[in-house]
């Protein structure tokens, strides 16, 4: 039975930074510790949360990402999780 990492929290506070019609910034707080693999991040048009087994958009180390080439007047949804692997 494996209990994950005890020491990995989720990142907190994820905000938009600044939006415009084809890209936003989002911006969250990390978890202290912070993962040392950094942070996994979802992007969808659905308010579907991804499961265990969705394919993860990209991975990001630092606490900021740009999403561009979105469409204007379209909804997104994010999800960020702290990388525990390794």
């Amino acid at each position: 039975i494996s209990l994950g990492d005890p020491t990995c929290s989720p990142p907190t506070a994820l905000t938009p930074a600044s939006i415009t019609y084809n890209s936003a910034i989002v911006g969250w707080t990390a978890p202290s510790p912070a993962p040392s693999a950094g942070y996994e991040y979802y992007i969808s048009t659905s308010a579907t949360a991804p499961i265990a087994t969705t394919s993860i958009s990209g991975v990001t180390s630092g606490t900021v990402n740009t999403f561009t080439g979105l469409a204007s007047s379209t909804t997104y949804f994010v999800w960020v999780r702290s990388n525990c692997a390794g």
